[in-house]
């Protein structure tokens, strides 16, 4: 019996076996309920073989495979359209209209979830779901340190762009792989969607070291940059200072004001970070100090503790090492407060300061009488002893001191009531003899410096009655100096020196002068006083000696003369000698004109300039002139310095235009061909066109090129030459051109009707003709061919479509010419033609 074939999907539900009477084998067969199950062997071609009594027929099966799809996809409301992904095998996507289309490209435009089928050519089917929703994003913490954060996207089937430190298929953050910062993090749908989240992992670090002083902050927060919120500060400190530990407020006074210091930690999220606060005081060693006004400075570097700190007060010195010193002698004397100043605490020092002054030395001279100590060095504080050489014994609390009994140099030394001491130094000296060193009895006037000396040395000089330590004759002019020397060693010494000065150099130079432009003036000085004697003039600018000279300067000049007697100071004047300006002026003139045409010049002196104007021949007058372009030449005048200039004043034009041009056929009769050329002999164009007369388009003109044009027919011509130069002037030329062929009709002697291509009909060629008949006859006159199109239609060499014989015709050619008078239009034409082949 036989079977069919049958043909089923892998997937689908298992299919009955008829005839079911029997049994049946085969793979996929289950033959107790009479099934096959296409999805046990998987796509194939599989052979059933039914059995009944002793009979068997066979059949196959086709399972088709089921397509394979990606999986169900997620797209954003709106999103680009985008590919569905298709399975290997041949077929098609189920339409949604509007949304997907057979190829599987799907716009997601409304918010649902679609079912999407696909169905391959054999009718298999498989769906994949495409949910079309805007994306979610939700994380279990936005601030983190050490913890992994759980992300949640929604909908599901979207991809997480790769980060370092998420994993892009479950969604956890590790924030250690991470790292430190704000981490943007996007996941994406199909539809070229995306949508992004952000996870800051903390980057936070507390003060490296605090110092505080409790009297200054009793209580402080603690600092950090960057601590996040919700950490919390921690300690093993016992007691400790932190008082709040989610705010870092602390404590200062926590250890009963005592200087201490404690290490504590900031701790967010499995992370922390610590720092040492050190709670300090600032003490001295002593409080109290003594020290006499002139006793070296006292280092007061040790006295404050904790070291670090910076004094404060009056007296204080710092040296290059850093040590600091209190200097008595520096501040009054006094009870004075130094203060120590440490991490913002402070602790003082009280520094008294005992007074003792004894002032400086003091001269006297042997034959003084003896006098009281205190009453010219006034000690601070009186009531102390006086000691020394020269001290009257006896008088030591008095301080009686005798210049009889002293040596030259006496140190006394004076006690102060508190037990401080000074000394000063008095020196006793005797009279000597004051000389000055003598320049001589007359000075030249000379501007020079003379030191003042005298012995013995170190006194002072007066010249004139005013103190002074040098002399120059200039400074104190002509006529008789005195000069005094006092030298006072404690005894008075004096010695006096008269000097008279001379007269200075008086110069005179001839008056500044105004001259032309290449004009000569002579300068010339005259010198009086000094010495009197023979005087030596000497010029700048390369002049050399002499007290006359002639001078030609091409611009403004000043000349200096120096007169010089040899001894006195020398004497200089000046002279200028002015070039008057040369004439000069602005030109304003037209633009360039066609040549020949009226233009314009304004000639515009300088500001204030005074001039006048004389033109050669009177062509014109005055200042701004019009005429005719061309070069004029004209004379200006300065009338303030009565310097002249010849100047040559441009109207200024363009170059001579003419239009100019002959053709090849230059003659007097008319022309016999139809192709002319046009030679240009034209000047100054740099543009224009020709026109040939013939209503043919204008021909672009180039300077210097021949022309060529070609025309249909005979006639007469009026040829144009038009051309412009850059300023826009023109000029043209218009030729008359005849052009008569001379009834030119071309008619060959012999040609070849042997199909070569070459000559095998026979054309003629007519020029200037309105009417053309063409007619051949045989050697008897009979007509073999006519046409009255011969230039197009020709004579092939057959008769009656039969060739004809090798050998002469006649041909008759009637034409009517285009133009002539009359009876001169019409003619007729006769000759020979010879066949070959």
């Amino acid at each position: 019996m036989p079977l069919q074939l049958f043909e089923i999907c892998e997937g689908e539900p298992p299919q009955n076996l008829l005839p079911n009477a029997g049994s049946w084998s085969g793979q996929g067969v289950d033959d107790d309920a009479k099934l096959f199950y296409p999805d046990w062997n998987g796509p194939g071609t599989f052979t059933l073989t039914y059995f009944i009594d002793s009979c068997e027929a066979s059949t196959q099966v086709i399972v088709h495979p089921k397509p394979q799809l990606a999986g169900d996809v997620s797209a954003c409301i709106g999103g680009a359209p985008f590919q569905l992904q298709n399975p290997p095998q041949a077929g098609a996507w189920e339409v949604l209209p509007g949304t997907l289309t057979a190829s599987g490209m799907f716009t997601p435009k409304t918010a649902g979830s679609y079912t999407c089928t696909y169905t391959t050519v054999n009718g298999c089917q498989s769906s994949i779901t495409v949910l079309v929703q805007d994306i979610t994003l939700s994380a279990s913490a936005s601030l983190v340190c050490a913890s992994p954060v759980s992300i949640n996207a929604i909908p599901a089937n979207g991809w997480w762009d790769a980060y370092t430190g998420l994993d892009t298929n479950t969604g956890i953050f590790d924030p250690l792989q991470a790292g430190k910062g704000t981490h943007t993090l996007t996941y994406n749908l199909a539809g070229n969607c995306k949508e992004s989240i952000t996870i800051t992992v903390a980057d936070f670090s507390v003060t490296d070291y605090i110092e505080v002083c409790p009297d200054d902050q009793p209580t402080f927060y603690l600092s950090g940059t960057n601590l996040p919120p919700g950490g919390l500060w921690t300690s093993n400190a016992v007691p400790s200072g932190i008082m709040n530990p989610n705010t870092g407020l602390f404590n200062s006074n926590a250890q009963g004001g005592n200087n201490f210091t404690e290490v504590v930690s900031f701790q967010f999220d499995g992370c922390s970070d610590e720092t040492t606060v050190n709670i300090t005081k600032a003490a001295v060693t002593q409080s109290e100090v003594f020290i006499c006004q002139n006793e070296l400075p006292l280092l007061i570097t040790s006295l404050g503790q904790p070291a670090g700190g910076v004094w404060s007060g009056s007296g204080i010195i710092t040296d290059a090492n850093g040590d600091v010193f209190f200097d008595p002698a520096a501040v009054p004397a006094a009870t004075h407060t130094l203060t120590y100043s440490y991490n913002n605490c402070a602790a003082q020092v009280l520094i008294t300061v005992y007074p003792i002054e004894a002032n400086t030395s003091i001269i006297k001279c042997g034959d003084d009488a003896q006098f009281l100590l205190p009453e010219i060095v006034q000690p601070n504080p009186p009531g102390g002893t006086w000691n020394g050489s020269g001290v009257v014994p006896g008088a030591e609390g008095i301080g009686i001191f005798n210049p009889a009994i002293a040596n030259n140099i006496n140190q006394i030394i004076y006690t102060s009531p508190n037990g401080c001491k000074d000394t000063l130094t008095v020196t006793v000296n005797q009279k000597v003899d004051a000389q000055i060193n003598s320049f001589g009895t007359y000075l030249c006037y000379y501007d020079t410096t003379l030191l003042l000396t005298a012995e013995p040395p170190g006194g002072n000089f007066t010249v004139n009655g005013q103190p002074a330590t040098s002399f120059n004759p200039v400074d104190y002019g002509e006529g008789p100096v005195l000069i005094i020397y006092q030298y006072d060693n404690g005894c008075k010494n004096y010695d006096y020196y008269n000097l008279n000065v001379g007269t200075p150099i008086a110069l005179d130079i001839s008056p500044d002068t105004l001259i032309c432009k290449g004009s000569s003036v002579a300068i010339k000085a005259f010198a009086s006083g000094g010495t009197g004697n023979q005087y030596i003039y000497v010029w700048d600018n390369g002049l050399n000696y002499g007290q006359i000279k002639k001078v030609s300067p091409e611009t403004t000049t000043t000349y200096t003369v120096t007169a010089n007697d040899g001894c006195s100071n020398p004497e200089s004047k000046n002279v200028t000698i002015t070039v008057a300006d040369t004439v000069l002026f602005n030109l304003v003139t037209n633009e360039p004109v066609c040549f020949g045409k009226d233009g314009f010049a304004n000639i515009i002196p300088p500001t204030g300039a005074n001039y006048s104007i004389e033109w050669n021949d009177n062509v014109f007058s005055g200042f701004d002139v019009a005429g005719t372009a061309g070069t004029y030449y004209a004379t200006i005048t300065d009338l303030n310095s009565g310097c002249k200039e010849q100047v040559a004043i441009v109207i200024p034009q363009y170059d001579p235009l003419l239009a100019s041009f002959s053709s090849n056929e230059n003659q007097l009769d008319c022309v016999k061909g139809l192709d002319l050329f046009f030679t240009d002999f034209s000047t100054g164009g740099v543009s224009g066109w020709w026109d040939f007369g013939d209503g043919t388009p204008q021909q672009p003109y180039v300077s210097d090129e021949v022309a060529q044009h070609s025309y249909a027919s005979p006639g007469i011509y009026k040829v144009t030459l038009y051309i412009e130069n850059e300023g826009n002037c023109i000029d043209q030329i218009v030729k008359e051109i005849c052009i008569d062929l001379n009834n030119e009709i071309l008619a060959p002697t012999a040609f070849s009707p042997n199909n070569d291509g070459t000559n095998d009909t026979y054309n003629i060629m007519a020029y200037g003709t309105e009417y053309v008949r063409l007619m051949i006859f045989s050697r008897w006159g009979e007509k073999v061919f006519e046409t009255t199109d011969p230039v197009n239609i020709g004579w092939d060499g057959n008769y009656n479509g039969q060739p004809c014989e090798v050998g002469a015709f006649t041909y008759v050619i009637d034409y009517k010419l285009n133009f002539g008078p009359p009876y001169k239009r019409l003619g007729q034409l006769r000759g020979q033609i010879l066949l070959v082949r």
